[in-house]
C-alpha cells in the first residue's frame, strides 16, 4: 500500500519493524526499489539480510533484483545475480532470460545479450524489442535496424513498441527546431513501415525540397519501401530512376526495397535488372530474389537462385531457406527438397520455425503426410503457421487416398464461403460441384447469399440457374421477393407475391405441423379444415406475430434493418393486414425515423387507404428537415381531396414547418386556421404558433400570443426569451428571464444556457447579471448538464474572468471538445497564452476529443507574442498536416500570427494556400501590412479584393484608409471615401474615424470636422481621430475645448486622448498645459508609452528644461526606441547651443547605434552653433562615409491621375516631377535666406542653408 502510495521510506520503516519477514516481504521491497532510480541502489543491502534470516530467493526476486541493475546500470552485480540464477537452475524460464538479456542490453554488454538471446527458444517480440533497444540505446543503429529487419524475415510480428505510434512520432517530429538526415530517415521509415505509404512520400518530397540536407541511400530506401503498392507504384518507378541518377542503385540496402517494390507489383524482368547491378550481394538480397521470383509463380528461376547463392558460399538462413522449401511444394520436387532438407539439419536451421512449417508444407503437399507428421512433432513450439502446413497436409492426404467429394461436403462449404461473403468462391465451388438436381440446392444457399449482400444483378443470375432445373420452385420465388425488397423494388415484390400465390394453389399442399396438448403432433395443410380449434389458435398467432412486427417498427433506426423488416412484413402480411392505415403508418415512421424521406414518401403515396395519421407522419418529418420541409405544403390540397380534416398534430407539425422555412406568410394564414378551427386553446397548437412567430422575427405577434397564452409554462417563457436573442434583443431577452422568476415559473436547464449566452454576448457590461444568474443556479440547486456548464465556461471566458472560468472547467465532469475550445479561446483572447498552450498539451494527450480547427486557431491565437511565437510555427506544421491550413478559419489566425512576428512573406504563403478567402481574410492582410508599414501594399490588396468582387465591410475599409493616412495619399483616400458613400459604410463608426484621421493627417482638418459633425453618437476612438487633427496642426485651443466635450459626453480619456493632446502642446510649445495634463495622465493610472515620453522630451527641450528632459528620458521605458528620445533632446542642445549636453546626448546615442546619420548630422549643426567649424568639417566627412554604406532612403509624393512617385537620393527615374521638386527647393531656400535676420545666429543659418 505505501509502495503504491509512492511513500518508500514509511513502507521501509513498517519493512524494519516487523517481528517476522517471509520472501514476499522483501520481494515487495525489492520491487518498489527497482521502480525507483532514487532508491534502488538500497535493494543491495536487504540481500545479506535476507540470507541471514535463512530465506531463499525465489523468481520474482531475481526479476526484481535484475531489473535494479539494469536501473543502475551496473553490469557486474547484474553478472553475480546470473551465474546464481543458472546456479539454481532458473536459466531455462523465459522470463529471467528475458530479464537478464534486457539487463546487459541496458547496460551496454551487446555481447552478453546476444549471447542470452542466441539460448532464447523461438524469440518472441519482448526479446527482439529488447534487442533492438539495446542497439540504439548505445548507438548502434544500423544493428538495430538489421536487427528489426532480421525480426521481419522470422516471421515475428512487430509490436506497436516496435513500429512506434506515427501520431506521437509525428508530433516529436514537429517539435524538433532543426531536424537532421537521421530525423528525417526515421519519420519517413515509420510511415513506410506503419502503412502511411502517402504521408512517407509527402515527408520525401519536402526533404527534397530543401537545401540544406540531401536525401542518403536510407532516405531512398524508406521512400521506395512507401510505394510498392500499385497506387504508389509510379512514385517508386521515379525514384528509382532518382537513385539511379546518384548511384545508389548499387546499394544491398537500396537494392532489396527495389526488389520488393518490383516484384509486389509482377515486375520481375525489372527487379532482375536492379539484381544483376549489385555488386556485393548479402543473403537478406538473394532471398528477396528467390521470395520474389515464387511469388510472380516462377518457382523454377527461384530454385535456381538458391543454388547460386549457396555456390557463392553465401551465409544460409532460415529465411532463404523455408522461400526454396516453398518452391519445392510448388513445383512437386521432393528429390531436391530433401536435399534442401538435409542442408537444414546440417546447418541447424531445420529448428527454425519457418523452416520447420515449410517442410511439413513440402512434405504434405508431396504426399509424404507421414514424414510432415514426424517433423511436426519435433517443433517444440509451433505457431499457427506450421499447424495450417500440418492441417493442410491432411487434407491433401485425404484427396490423395481416393476421398471423393459428394454433394453434402459442396453444401456444407458453400454455406460456409457464402456467410463469410465469399460469394466469388462460392459461385467458382459451384462450378466445380458434380453435376445433378442438387445443384438447384447450391445454387439456392448462393441466392440467398446475394440477398443478405443486396446484389440485385448476381441474384437474378442464381435463380434464373434454379428455375432452369425447377421452374415451379416457390422458394426461389420467395428468395427472389427477398431480394427484390432488400433493393426497394416494391413493384415486382408484389408481382413475385402474385405468382407465389399461384405457385401455391397448383401445387399439392404441403404439410405443417404443430405440437399441441399432451405431448401430440397435429398435421394439417393449405386450406385444411379438419380440426377448426387448432386452425383458430394458428391463425391467431399469425395476427398476433403481423401485430408484433408491426410494432418493432417503432424501434428501427437502422435502414437496412427497416428495409428487411418491410420484407418479412410483405411475406407475413399478405391480405388486408399489410395494406391497412395502422401497419402503414408504421412503416411510414420507420423509415422516417431511419432518415430516408425518400422511401416514406413512395411508401405514403402506394397507399391503398390513408388517414390523418398518415399525413401527419409526413407533416412532422418535414417539419424537422429543412431539405424536405416546402414539400408539405402540397400535400395540404391533397388532403382536403381525400375528406380528411386536420387535427391540432396536423396544425403542430404544419406551422413548425413555417419556422424552419421562416415564412411568416404561410404561418399567419395556418394561425387564422386553427382560430377557426378552434384550436387556439389548445396549448401545444398555441406554443408552436408563438414559436413560429418569435423565430421569423414577429416578436409582436408572439408577445400578443404569450399574452395569451393561460398561466404561461417554461416552453412559453423559453420560446419568448429564444425570440428576444435571435433578434438582437438580448437585454429583452434577460428582462424576460427576470419575469419569468418574478411569476414563479422555474428555469430549465435549456433557458440557463441560453440566458449565460446572452450574458457572453453583452460582455464585461453584464457580468453582474451573469454572477446572480450563477448564483441562483447555486441556491435553486439545478442540477448543470453540460450544455449549461458550457455555456457558464463561455460567460467567464467572455468577462475575462479566467479564475471562475478555469473553477468552472474544473467542475465539468466529462467536458467536451466545446468545453476544451471555451477554455483555450478564453486564455488566448485574455492574455494567459502560456496557459491556453498547456489546456490544448493537455488535450492534445487526451485520445477523444480530437482538437478540430476551432481548437487550432484559438491555441495559435495564444502564440502570437514574440515568446510564444515557436509554439505557433509547431502549430502550424500540424494544422498543414491535418489539411486544416485552408481553413478560413485557422487562415486568418495564422496571418494575425506572422504580421504580429513581422513575418510577412510567411503570412503571405498562408494567404496563397487558401482558396476560398472572406472578407475577414482579406481584411486581415490589409491590417498586417498596415502594422508592418508596408500601406502601399496594403492598399494594392484591397483593390485586389474589390476586383474580386469579395464583399467589403466597415473594417476592411476603415484599414484601407488608415493605410492612405500613414502613406499621404489624399487622393486614393478620397475614392474609398466615395466608396464608403456608396456602400453605406461612411456611417459606421470604424469609417467615420478613419475618414477623420485620414483628412487629419493630410492637413483637411475642416474636412475631418465636417465628417465628424454628421456622426450621431461618436464613440471615443472617433473622438481621438479629430483630437489628433487638431494636434496635428499645433491647434492647443481647439485641441483643449475639444477635450473639455470629451469628458461632458461621459467618456474616460485613454492613452491615446492624453498621445494627442500632448502631441498639440509640443507642437504649440504650450509648456505649462502640458505639464498638467502629463500629471492629471498618471494621475488617471494611464501608463505612458514611448510616444508619450517623446512628446513630454520635446515640450520640455524645446522650452530650454534640458534637465527635465534628462529626467523624463531616464523615467522612460528601457527599448530600442530610447535612441529617438535622446535624439529630441540633442536637438533641443542644438537650438539652445548647449554643447556638454549635447555631447552627452549624442553619447548616449551612439552606444546604442554607432552609425546613426540623424545624430552626426545633429552633431554637425551643434558644433556650427558653436563655432567649432573644424569638427563641423571632420563631422561632415563622416555623414559623407555612412551615407555612401548604408541603403538610400525612399521618399514619395502624389502625383497626377492618383499615382504615387517613390523616389530615392540620386534617383533619375522620373526628370520632370526631380525638376519640379528642385525648383520648389530652391524657392524654399531663397525665401529662407531673404528670411534670416541680424541675429547672432544668421550666419550659421545662411552656412547651413548654403550648405549642400
Amino acid at each position: 500500500m505505501y509502495v503504491r502510495c509512492r511513500s518508500l521510506e514509511q513502507a521501509r520503516k513498517l519493512f524494519d519493524k516487523m517481528p517476522e519477514r517471509n520472501v514476499v516481504s522483501y520481494n515487495a521491497l525489492y520491487s518498489a526499489y527497482s521502480r525507483n532510480p532514487d532508491y534502488a541502489s538500497y535493494a543491495f543491502s536487504l540481500i545479506n539480510q535476507m540470507a541471514s534470516e535463512s530465506l531463499k530467493p525465489n523468481r520474482s526476486t531475481f526479476t526484481s533484483l535484475l531489473q535494479v541493475c539494469t536501473v543502475l546500470e551496473d553490469v557486474l552485480m547484474g553478472s553475480l545475480l546470473h551465474s546464481q540464477i543458472i546456479k539454481l537452475g532458473f536459466s531455462g524460464n523465459v522470463v529471467f532470460q528475458t530479464s537478464v538479456l534486457g539487463m546487459y542490453s541496458s547496460c551496454g554488454d551487446l555481447e552478453s545479450a546476444r549471447r542470452i538471446f542466441e539460448c532464447v527458444n523461438d524469440g518472441d517480440a519482448v526479446a527482439w524489442n529488447t534487442m533492438i533497444v539495446g542497439s540504439l540505446r548505445n548507438d548502434k543503429i544500423e544493428d538495430g535496424l538489421i536487427l528489426f529487419r532480421s525480426m521481419l524475415m522470422y516471421g515475428v510480428d512487430p509490436t506497436q513498441f516496435t513500429c512506434g505510434d506515427m501520431r506521437e512520432a509525428f508530433y516529436v517530429f514537429g517539435r524538433i527546431h532543426n531536424p537532421n538526415l537521421v530525423s528525417w530517415n526515421s519519420i519517413i521509415s515509420g510511415c513506410s513501415e506503419n502503412g502511411f505509404g502517402e504521408q512517407a512520400i509527402l515527408m520525401y518530397r519536402r526533404l527534397h525540397r530543401m537545401s540544406t540536407l540531401r536525401p542518403d541511400e536510407y532516405t531512398y530506401s524508406a521512400a521506395i519501401s512507401a510505394t510498392a503498392e500499385p497506387e504508389r507504384f509510379i512514385h517508386g518507378k521515379l525514384l528509382h530512376g532518382q537513385v539511379t541518377k546518384l548511384g545508389y542503385e548499387r546499394s544491398v540496402f537500396v537494392g532489396s526495397t527495389l526488389l520488393s517494390m518490383d516484384f509486389k507489383n509482377g515486375e520481375a524482368e525489372s527487379a532482375q535488372k536492379v539484381f544483376g547491378v549489385i555488386p556485393e550481394r548479402d543473403v537478406v538480397l538473394w532471398t528477396e530474389m528467390i521470395v520474389g521470383e515464387s511469388r510472380v509463380g516462377n518457382s523454377e528461376c527461384a530454385f535456381q537462385l538458391f543454388i547460386e547463392m549457396y555456390q557463392e558460399k553465401n551465409r544460409t538462413d532460415g529465411f532463404s531457406l523455408s522461400s526454396v522449401l516453398g518452391t519445392c511444394s510448388d513445383m512437386a520436387m521432393l528429390r531436391q527438397g530433401e536435399v534442401f532438407h538435409s542442408l537444414a539439419i546440417k546447418t541447424g536451421l531445420d529448428s527454425v520455425m519457418s523452416v520447420c512449417g515449410a517442410l511439413v508444407d513440402m512434405y504434405g503437399k508431396n504426399g509424404k503426410y507421414e514424414t510432415a507428421e514426424s517433423i511436426f512433432s519435433l517443433a517444440s513450439n509451433p505457431d499457427l503457421k506450421c499447424w495450417n502446413s500440418m492441417l493442410g497436409a491432411y487434407s491433401q492426404h485425404g484427396m490423395e487416398t481416393g476421398i471423393k467429394d459428394g454433394f453434402k461436403h459442396y453444401s456444407c462449404i458453400m454455406s460456409l464461403v457464402s456467410k463469410a461473403g465469399l460469394l466469388d468462391e462460392a459461385l467458382e465451388l459451384i462450378g466445380q460441384s458434380p453435376p445433378g438436381n442438387n445443384q438447384a440446392e447450391l445454387w439456392r444457399t448462393l441466392l440467398s447469399a446475394y440477398v443478405n449482400a443486396r446484389n440485385l444483378q448476381m441474384g437474378l443470375y442464381a435463380a434464373k440457374q434454379i428455375l432452369k432445373l425447377d421452374p415451379g420452385d416457390t422458394t426461389t420465388h420467395i428468395l427472389l421477393s427477398n431480394l427484390y425488397a432488400a433493393n426497394g423494388r416494391w413493384e415486382d415484390v408484389v408481382e413475385m407475391r402474385k405468382k407465389i400465390r399461384g405457385l401455391a394453389s397448383a401445387k399439392d399442399p404441403g404439410l405443417s405441423w404443430i405440437e399441441v396438448k399432451n405431448n401430440n403432433t397435429q398435421v394439417f395443410y393449405s386450406g385444411d379444415q379438419s380440426n377448426p380449434e387448432i386452425i383458430t389458435q394458428a391463425q391467431d398467432e399469425l395476427h398476433r406475430l403481423k401485430i408484433e412486427l408491426t410494432r418493432k417498427c417503432v424501434s428501427i433506426t437502422a435502414l437496412k434493418r427497416a428495409r428487411q423488416l418491410h420484407a418479412i412484413i410483405l411475406t407475413a402480411g399478405a391480405g388486408s393486414a399489410s395494406e391497412s392505415p395502422y401497419a402503414n403508418n408504421n412503416l411510414i415512421s420507420m423509415y422516417v425515423r431511419c432518415s430516408s424521406l425518400e422511401q416514406a414518401r413512395k411508401l405514403f403515396d402506394k397507399m391503398p387507404e390513408r388517414n390523418v395519421v398518415s399525413y401527419n407522419a409526413l407533416y412532422s418529418a418535414y417539419s424537422r428537415n429543412p431539405d424536405y420541409a416546402s414539400y408539405a405544403f402540397s400535400l395540404i390540397n391533397q388532403m382536403a381531396s381525400e375528406s380528411l380534416k386536420p387535427n391540432s398534430s396536423t396544425f403542430t407539425s404544419l406551422v413548425q414547418v413555417c419556422t424552419v422555412l421562416e415564412d411568416v406568410l404561410m404561418g399567419s394564414l395556418l394561425h387564422s386556421q386553427i382560430i377557426k378551427l378552434g384550436y387556439s386553446d389548445n396549448v401545444v397548437v398555441q406554443t408552436s404558433v408563438l414559436g413560429m412567430y418569435s423565430s421569423c422575427g414577429d416578436l409582436e405577434s408572439a408577445r400578443r400570443i404569450f399574452e395569451c397564452v393561460n398561466d404561461g409554462d417554461v416552453v412559453a417563457w423559453n420560446t419568448m426569451i429564444v425570440g428576444s436573442l435571435r433578434n438582437d434583443k438580448i437585454e429583452d431577452g434577460l428582462m424576460l428571464f427576470r419575469s419569468m422568476l418574478m411569476s414563479g415559473v422555474d428555469p430549465t436547464q435549456f433557458t440557463y444556457s441560453m440566458v449565460l449566452n446572452a450574458c457572453s454576448k453583452l460582455g464585461s457590461y453584464s457580468y453582474s447579471v451573469g454572477k446572480l444568474i450563477h448564483a441562483r443556479m447555486i441556491v435553486s440547486d439545478i442540477l448543470a448538464d453540460l450544455p449549461v456548464e458550457n455555456a457558464l465556461l463561455d460567460m467567464y471566458c467572455s468577462f475575462g474572468d479566467m479564475k471562475e472560468a478555469f473553477y468552472v472547467f474544473g467542475k465539468i465532469h466529462n467536458p467536451n471538445l466545446v468545453s476544451w475550445n471555451s477554455i483555450i479561446s478564453g486564455c488566448s483572447e485574455n492574455g494567459f497564452g502560456e496557459q491556453a498552450i498547456l489546456m490544448y498539451r493537455r488535450l492534445h494527450r487526451m485520445s477523444t476529443p480530437r482538437p478540430d480547427e476551432y481548437t487550432y486557431s484559438a491555441a495559435i491565437s495564444a502564440t502570437a507574442e514574440p515568446e510564444r511565437f515557436v509554439y505557433g510555427k509547431l502549430l502550424h506544421g500540424q494544422v498543414t498536416k491535418l489539411g486544416y491550413e485552408r481553413s478560413v478559419f485557422v487562415g486568418t489566425t495564422l496571418l494575425s500570427m506572422y504580421f504580429k512576428n513581422g513575418e510577412a512573406e510567411s503570412a503571405q504563403k498562408v494567404f496563397g494556400v487558401i482558396t476560398e478567402r472572406d472578407v475577414v481574410l482579406w481584411t486581415e492582410m490589409i491590417v498586417g501590412y498596415s502594422r508592418l508599414g508596408n500601406s502601399e501594399c496594403a492598399v494594392q490588396l484591397f483593390i485586389e479584393m474589390y476586383r474580386g468582387k469579395n464583399r467589403t465591410d466597415g473594417f476592411s475599409l476603415s484599414s484601407v484608409l488608415g493605410a492612405c493616412s500613414d502613406m499621404a495619399m489624399l487622393r486614393q483616400g478620397e475614392v474609398f471615401h466615395s466608396l464608403a458613400i456608396k456602400t453605406g459604410f461612411d456611417s459606421v463608426m470604424s469609417v467615420c474615424g478613419a475618414l477623420v484621421d485620414m483628412y487629419g493627417k493630410n492637413g483637411k482638418y475642416e474636412t475631418a470636422e465636417s465628417i465628424f459633425s454628421l456622426v450621431s453618437n461618436p464613440d471615443l476612438k472617433c473622438w481621438n481621430s479629430m483630437l489628433g487633427a487638431y494636434s496635428q496642426h499645433g491647434m492647443v485651443e481647439k485641441a483643449l475645448s475639444f477635450f473639455e466635450q470629451i469628458l461632458e459626453k461621459g467618456f474616460t480619456p485613454d492613452a491615446v486622448t492624453y498621445l494627442s493632446l500632448l502631441a498639440a502642446c509640443s507642437h504649440r510649445g504650450s509648456t505649462q498645459e502640458g505639464k498638467f495634463l502629463w500629471n492629471q495622465m498618471k494621475e488617471q493610472g494611464i501608463k505612458a508609452g514611448f510616444k508619450h515620453y517623446s512628446c513630454m522630451v520635446s515640450l520640455v527641450s524645446k522650452a530650454g528644461l534640458l534637465d527635465e528632459a534628462l529626467e523624463l528620458i531616464e523615467q522612460s521605458p528601457p527599448g530600442n526606441n530610447q535612441p529617438e528620445l535622446w535624439r529630441t533632446m540633442l536637438s533641443a542642445c542644438v537650438n539652445t547651443r548647449n554643447l556638454e549636453m549635447g555631447l552627452y546626448a549624442a553619447e548616449q546615442i551612439l552606444k546604442l547605434d554607432p552609425e546613426d546619420t540623424a545624430t552626426h548630422i545633429l552633431l554637425s549643426n551643434l558644433y556650427a552653433v558653436n563655432g567649432r567649424w573644424e569638427e563641423v568639417a571632420e563631422m561632415r566627412r563622416k555623414i559623407k562615409g555612412l551615407a555612401s554604406a548604408k541603403d538610400p532612403g525612399l521618399s514619395w509624393i502624389e502625383v497626377n491621375n492618383n499615382n504615387t512617385q517613390v523616389f530615392s537620393s540620386g534617383d533619375q527615374s522620373n526628370p520632370k516631377v526631380i525638376t519640379q521638386a528642385q525648383d520648389e527647393l530652391h524657392r524654399l531656400k531663397s525665401n529662407m535666406l531673404c528670411r534670416s535676420s541680424s541675429n547672432e545666429q544668421n550666419s550659421f543659418l545662411i552656412r547651413l542653408i548654403s550648405s549642400d
